[in-house]
């Protein structure tokens, strides 16, 4: 607890530099909650509308849902920028009271609403706002009702709140009106690098003349929605970043002189870029090609480092040995201008500062986190960068730490031979306060972590001398006991796991010494070894080709005769292609049309047989079903004669260009479960036989990617 108030009085900090607050005040009414008529919703809930301003609002709003447990408000999804007040409060869905908040509804609990009282419901969005009161059992104060206008206040002066509430200075809103052509021309774009005698490393702070100023004659535009930023370097777009927030920090570029242009957005498109705007990046050289679309949600806000940071505490755990520590703004905030209901987690993005080469990328799941203490990471100096990721895997640029705080932290303690490049997939992270105890125990040793730590989508296995003994040691209390292992030294590691695609961790390891326990027929640990621990496979060469057609969603799989050949790799403007180039004939197929590798193909080398006289089925995908904002997806499909396993994978590309989940099962009817398809809206799953014959591999082709039916 002590270390939560300590980062969230760093966050707070860093909240009250980035962003105003947005408020949207109110005059008081005479009349009081009491004096209201009321419609019975539940036993004890009930509601009166004081103003229905959203277009689109169901008239059926509110309905009382899951057995008194939902209140729904449901409205046209043209309706964006949902903003949630509970008694003049913002709220995002980080509150308790609130279950969803999104461009189209609005669930909230009203059982977590206090006792016999009465509770102040305002929705904003861009069509409108609607206040409702709600009334829980029989609440014995009147209460005084704000006006309801349906409007929203847009005025920047200083307002007086209603009791309870702080008196704020909001930021100017402006909804945007229906565009009947492109916007106007961006204007006054500016860069910083320098500020002062302060500097950023490796990042550039953008501003430029808002199109929701009217005070920007020229440039006054009501219809812009958003703003894009386009980077050059040499000659050449480095990057494209989408839904771009005045003001704000893009880190992550090397040293080196840059040109940037920008551009309104309306509903017509792109309006003409600006002016050109030359800056330079200083810090160090980073030797990686930055994403070229960062056109998902807004950069984050605040990113800023509790490792190193003098006004964070020495006894923070975030300070001690090999640890580094990173808070932010969470998106989910609504009151800043990184506020993005599309963002599901975040990507954190770490440079060995030394020679600018990628050393770890790490995924943090959830909208409303605002920080982690990552484990296990060798001592160094890095540079540290943060992006956000909505449901269809797209992310943001690169936010970095804004003047006066370095992008770069030194972390203390031993050197871990544990890099890893952003080509792999990101990593789950070591719970937080993961330690393994042997003082005090007299036999085996003990695996104690935070009881606060999220193990939603992995688990903890634990590993000795190499031999994972205990597949998912993270049970109901965060703690596990290990005294099955005979007497002897041995290296104990943990490691966290993805279970919707084994991917790992590095492991947390320790080397102990333990003592037999004498009520135990005690083990070595292959003898210990967990038959139900799984190992991530990377995606490999499998002697199959993949054929690109016409058409860019559809592909097309080819058998080919491998003995041998070299690595061919070419450039295209967003990806990269590795060809392996046969020394022995390809097999035909019906289209005669040339053959490539999957572009996600990353490696030519395969531990996986050439077919030879070994055949191994298709698979037929029968059906796969998914409902609406479930994590889980059933599957079945069609058994292949001799087939070992199958290897299924889920993703949101008929390509399969971003794979969601990858899975490998024996059976042919499963269910898959990962919070990365929760809201995603299209789905599609492929599946592929398996055969192990005398210790070899052999791989059927992928099915026809089939369309996963989501259910209302």
């Amino acid at each position: 607890m002590k270390l939560l108030r300590k980062i969230s009085a760093v966050i707070c900090a860093i909240a009250l530099v980035v962003t105003s607050v947005v408020f949207y005040p109110s005059n008081a009414r005479a009349e009081s909650y009491d004096s209201l008529t009321y419609k019975t919703l539940g036993d004890n809930v009930a509601f009166s509308r004081l103003s229905d301003g959203i277009e689109g609002m169901s008239p059926d709003s509110p309905l009382l849902l899951d057995g008194g447990m939902t209140l729904q408000f449901a409205f046209a999804a043209t309706n964006e920028n949902v903003k949630l007040q509970l008694n003049g409060e913002n709220v995002t869905k980080s509150d308790e009271r609130v279950i969803e908040l999104g461009n189209n509804i609005v669930k909230i609990n009203p059982q977590k609403f206090a006792d016999n009282s009465y509770t102040l419901i305002t929705i904003t969005s861009s069509k409108g706002t609607s206040e409702y009161v709600i009334k829980k059992g029989n609440p014995t104060s009147s209460g005084e009702i704000p006006t309801g206008s349906g409007e929203t206040d847009t005025t920047s002066e200083q307002k007086t709140t209603q009791p309870g509430q702080t008196t704020v200075a909001p930021v100017q809103t402006t909804t945007a009106q229906a565009a009947s052509s492109v916007p106007k021309k961006l204007l006054g774009l500016d860069t910083a690098t320098v500020s002062g005698t302060d500097k950023i490393d490796n990042a550039v702070m953008f501003a430029w003349a808002g199109a929701d100023n009217p005070d920007n004659v020229d440039g006054y535009d009501p219809s812009v929605t958003s703003a894009v930023i386009y980077i050059y370097k040499d000659g050449t777009l480095v990057t494209k970043i989408g839904n771009a927030t005045n003001g704000g920090v893009v880190g992550g570029l090397s040293a080196g002189n840059y040109t940037a242009q920008a551009a309104n957005v309306n509903s017509k498109g792109e309006g003409p870029l600006s002016e050109a705007k030359e800056f330079t990046v200083t810090g160090d050289t980073l030797n990686y090609a930055y994403p070229k679309n960062c056109v998902g949600p807004k950069t984050p806000n605040g990113l800023s480092l509790i490792t190193g940071n003098p006004e964070v505490p020495a006894d923070n755990p975030a300070q001690a040995d090999n640890k580094l520590g990173v808070a932010w703004a969470p998106s989910s905030q609504s009151d800043i201008p990184a506020y993005d209901p599309s963002v599901v987690g975040y990507n954190l993005y770490i440079f060995d500062a030394a020679t600018g080469t990628p050393y770890r990328r790490a995924y943090i799941d959830g909208a409303s986190t605002s920080n982690v203490i990552l484990e296990s990471v060798s001592s160094g100096t890095y540079l540290v960068f943060l992006s956000a990721v909505n449901a269809e895997g797209e992310e943001s640029a690169f936010a970095a730490p804004s003047f006066g705080q370095s992008s770069k932290v030194t972390v203390k303690g031993e050197k871990i031979d544990n890099a890893q490049s952003f080509d792999k997939p990101n990593q789950p992270t070591l719970p937080l306060g993961l330690t393994i105890i042997t003082e005090g125990i007299q036999y085996g040793f003990t695996v104690a972590w935070s009881s606060d730590s999220d193990f939603t989508g992995q688990k903890l296995n634990l590993f000795v001398d190499g031999v994972c003994i205990k597949c998912g040691i993270n049970g109901n209390e965060p703690s596990y006991y290990e005294n099955r292992l005979a007497s002897g030294t041995y290296t104990v590691e943990v490691r966290s796991q993805y279970t919707s695609n084994n991917v790992e961790s590095f492991g947390l390891s320790k080397t102990i010494t333990v003592a037999a326990d004498p009520g135990l027929d005690t083990k070595t640990p292959a003898e210990l070894a967990d038959p139900s621990y799984q190992e991530y496979q990377e995606i490999e060469t499998t002697g199959q080709q993949i054929e690109s057609t016409n058409d860019a969603d559809e592909t097309t799989v080819n058998s080919v005769e491998t003995t041998g050949g070299s690595v061919e790799t070419t450039k295209g403007d967003d990806i990269q292609t590795t060809v392996i180039v046969q020394t022995t004939k390809e097999i035909e197929t019906p289209t005669g049309k040339p053959s490539v590798t999957n572009p996600t193909t990353a490696k030519p080398k395969s531990t996986i047989a050439p077919k030879n006289n070994i055949k191994v089925g298709k698979v037929s995908v029968k059906s796969a079903v998914k409902k609406k904002n479930a994590k889980k997806v059933n599957i079945k499909f069609k058994k292949v004669t001799g087939a070992t396993k199958y290897k299924i994978q889920v993703s949101n590309k008929k390509n399969f260009k971003r794979v969601l989940v990858n899975k490998t099962v024996k059976k042919v009817s499963v269910k898959l479960s990962s919070k990365k398809i929760k809201k995603v809206k299209k789905l599609y799953v492929r599946v592929k036989a398996v055969r192990v014959v005398s210790g070899k591999t052999y791989e059927g082709a992928w099915s026809k990617p089939k369309r996963i039916k989501i259910k209302k």
